[in-house]
């Protein structure tokens, strides 16, 4: 499954980076701290799930 966070704080991206890149049956293809960034990064990889920040 491809996965792409969006979150602003880098703190939590990086302890969710961490645990998807553990999962070998996940693949994190894409980070983005913002909606606008999300935005892009989702059109170009479309990623099966994204974990977002509200």
């Amino acid at each position: 499954m491809k996965i792409v966070i969006v979150d602003e704080h880098p703190i939590f991206r990086r302890g969710l980076r961490e645990i998807i890149v553990a999962d070998t049956d996940h693949e994190l293809v894409g980070e983005a701290g913002d909606g606008a960034s999300a935005l892009q990064l989702i059109q170009r990889l479309k990623p099966d799930a994204m974990i977002l920040d509200v």
